[in-house]
């Protein structure tokens, strides 16, 4: 039911070119280090002995390198949890409302042949609905019904915002258009690359359509009326400029402002009645009655080619292939390569497209976390995000470049950083106003993905029209939901978020060492925390609020240091021709990886016997990866991260342990002299 396409998760269109060596910046920090590009086994040496001392990636993962295999490290830890879920999910759920609902659904989910025989049956149900609407009445109760409506389409649609800056205990919640087939500059001014994005999308709508009934000439009249009223979207959008107060709006305001549409409506039935402020698009929210009045059947097409568009992926696997071979791509495009086998590939894509992205996040990580999650796991991860906080307090105490007033107001920030392991607020997850017919009832997997969104537009209203408080993680919030194999940090609250799904081997197991703790998720978690004080971290305060808090003269001293940053990493070279690495892009994530290393090294001094060359090891095991050179070319011209073998021998070459471990001297391929160093913290 997913296809090839969406599996391999398509990224921006990048045509990659390069020319030069990208040697220009060396000088700056003496010769660049001549490490090889581990991440490409095939320029890694066959046989030959690699030292520590300098080429440390290439040397710790040699033997995967030469294994084969495709995934190490973090992106191992992505496919065994893609592996574990998909078993979990394949077997016997229940014993609760949420597990009862899940379980329907991942029946309709997992059954190809079930979807098979119903074909496009199920999305005609919703297409015929929206095309019985011949008037703006018909329209208006069509989009204020979610029973008829449960993707909560219409020509306005709310978008969480943020915290109000006013009243921090309040959401803001903005009214926008929904978001286009196209982008929104193709309706003004098409370039070439966006023609072909456009004829790609006709394809699409157009074998669509004819799948649910429409003639082609039917069928080609609803893409371009779903395109004029998208034209309309685009031509109105009046971008928010000034204060809260200015853009911000009460219901009685909003009431005299929409000239009729049925805005208040449409909010109240989905559950928005109790808010008195909203953020609208207020050029579009004048217009859109009278647009609606005018072309009824303008509207109609373009809900029909919404709903075709986000329910199709529901389809079987038959219908999805299809699909894949009307919409090939014209011209090459550079697309985010597969991170591995695609078996795994399929399975990763369903879970992430049909559990973790939308309100089964909830039920399917709270029955995950009481099926594999330990209280040792809890315990340990609780106790070395608290170590690790602590220590970055005596970090900032030695920061010669902080002012006295700069170090005040850091230790206020981290002081008041929140930490939130593995599991969610789960007594605020209500499943009951969820109900999926089942397999047996005769239902759908359109319709219960259908039914799913609805239930989770409802949880979204419920959400934003309660009080905000920024202690909660609340599993009603999917962007934010457990089953990431990740950790975050939310500048928007201060906090750490250590996810369910990265406490997974070989990321995480039960009675691991502590050397090998802090190599792979004392790495990632330090990382985070660290984001709390970079660029974009210092702009927030202690409360989640935007307060840049950093002095003035402390902010020239730390924004001259990450230029340096930049600029160090601006003088790799992985690959012959590779050009010029954008150093400036990878700077905070190049920041952060360095304070993630320095924490841990930190709690290691209050270890007794602390094995520092299995601890150094960990680190390079956490970014294992076995890309092909064109693969590598992608993220080099891409990736806000540094490359993975970046991460290790750009990263550890910044601090004495590491020479102090394995020897390293002047000369060597890992040896940073002291003043070209360019950690911050």
């Amino acid at each position: 039911m997913i296809s090839k396409r969406i599996a391999a998760g398509a990224c921006a269109l990048l045509l990659l070119t390069g020319c030069g060596s990208g040697q220009g910046l060396s000088s700056a920090f003496g010769s660049a280090p001549r490490w090889v590009d581990s991440d490409v086994a095939e320029l890694v040496p066959a046989g030959g002995e690699m030292r520590p001392q300098d080429d440390f990636a290439a040397y710790a993962n040699y033997d995967f390198i030469r294994s084969g295999e495709r995934a190490g490290g973090l992106i191992a830890t992505i496919a065994n949890l893609t592996l574990r879920v998909d078993e979990m999910l394949h077997g016997e759920i229940g014993g609760s409302k949420g597990a009862d609902e899940l379980n329907k659904y991942c029946e309709l989910m997992y059954d190809d042949e079930y979807a098979a025989a119903q074909g496009y049956a199920p999305l005609k149900e919703f297409t015929d609905d929206i095309g019985s609407i011949h008037s703006t009445q018909e329209l208006y109760s069509f989009i204020c019904d979610p029973e008829r409506n449960p993707l909560g389409y219409g020509l306005l649609v709310p978008y969480e915002a943020s915290r109000s800056e006013n009243d921090p205990t309040r959401y803001m919640v903005m009214l926008m258009g929904p978001e286009p087939s196209l982008t929104q500059s193709m309706y003004t001014n098409m370039t070439a690359s966006e023609y072909e994005d456009k004829l790609l999308n006709d394809r699409l709508m157009e074998h669509l359509l004819t799948n649910v009934g429409y003639d082609a000439a039917g069928a080609k009249k609803v893409i371009l009326n779903c395109y004029e009223t998208e034209k309309f979207l685009a031509e109105n959008t009046v971008p928010l400029a000034g204060t809260e107060d200015t853009f911000t709006v009460t219901r009685e305001a909003l009431d005299e402002l929409d000239k009729g549409y049925p805005t208040l409506q449409f909010l109240d039935s989905w559950g928005y009645g109790s808010l008195d402020s909203f953020i609208p698009d207020k050029g579009l929210v004048k217009k859109a009655d009278s647009f609606c009045t005018a072309h009824p059947d303008k509207v109609r097409d373009f809900l029909i080619c919404r709903y075709l568009e986000e329910l199709y992926i529901c389809l079987d696997s038959a219908n999805m292939d299809k699909i894949e071979a009307v919409t090939e791509p014209l011209t090459y495009i550079s697309e985010e390569p597969p991170m591995f086998e695609e078996e795994i590939m399929g399975k990763y894509a369903r879970i992430d497209t049909f559990i973790n992205s939308t309100a089964m996040s909830a039920p399917c990580a709270q029955l995950y976390c009481g099926t594999y999650i330990t209280d040792e796991a809890r315990t340990r991860l609780w106790d070395m995000t608290k170590d690790l906080i602590a220590k970055f307090g005596i970090v900032i105490d030695e920061q010669e470049w902080l002012s006295d007033q700069g170090k005040a107001a850091a230790h206020e920030k981290l002081d008041a950083m929140r930490v939130h392991v593995i599991d969610m607020d789960w007594d605020l997850a209500d499943y009951s106003g969820l109900n999926i017919t089942s397999k047996a009832q005769g239902g759908s997997f359109v319709r219960a993905y259908a039914d799913v969104k609805r239930f989770e537009g409802f949880n979204t209203a419920a959400r934003l029209s309660s009080p905000y408080d920024i202690n909660v993680w609340d599993p009603r919030y999917v962007t934010l939901n457990t089953m990431q194999c990740n950790s975050v940090y939310m500048p928007g609250n201060n906090g750490i978020y250590i996810f369910a799904g990265i406490v997974v081997d070989p990321m995480y197991h039960d009675g691991m060492t502590d050397e090998e703790l802090l190599g792979h998720l004392g790495y990632v978690v330090g990382h985070e925390i660290t984001h709390g004080f970079d660029i974009n971290g210092v702009e927030y305060d202690g409360q989640g609020l935007p307060d840049p808090w950093l002095p003035l003269e402390d902010q020239a001293a730390f924004s001259d240091m990450s230029s340096d940053v930049g600029h160090y990493f601006s003088s790799m070279h992985p690959y012959d021709n590779c050009g010029i690495y954008q150093g400036s892009r990878v700077t905070p994530e190049a920041i952060a990886d360095m304070g993630g290393i320095r924490l841990g090294l930190s709690v290691a001094k209050d270890i007794g016997g602390f094995d520092y060359d299995r601890y150094f090891r960990s680190v390079a095991e956490t970014w294992q990866i076995s890309r092909s050179l064109d693969e590598e070319k992608y993220y080099f011209a891409s990736d806000e991260h540094p490359l993975a073998y970046l991460r290790i021998n750009a990263v550890l070459t910044q601090f004495d342990e590491f020479y102090e471990t394995y020897g390293v001297q002047e000369g060597d391929g890992m040896y940073t002299a002291p003043d070209k160093r360019v950690r911050i913290w």
